[in-house]
């Protein structure tokens, strides 16, 4: 159902993923990373405006970091 004046969509993405890492070089370690995206597609997909946040966390060798953004798309 097309929504707001620009008869656009909205959609949400989550994501969960984790990752082992064994390396000789560093002690082994696990990553877990989680992202939400928002976006509002308009006119199928020739046009969006995005909202992301991501998590990743490390049980040890790594530091946690936040990204977050805006953003817009535009194909002719």
């Amino acid at each position: 159902m097309p929504i707001g004046k620009l008869n656009g969509k909205f959609e949400i993405l989550g994501k969960y993923a984790k990752a082992d890492y064994t390396h000789a070089a560093v002690p082994s370690f696990d990553q877990k990373t989680t992202e939400v995206n928002f976006n509002y597609v308009i006119k199928q997909f020739k046009a969006r405006v995005m909202m992301f946040y991501k998590d990743t966390r490390f049980n040890k060798v790594e530091p946690n970091f936040w990204q977050a953004g805006v953003g817009l798309q535009l194909q002719m």
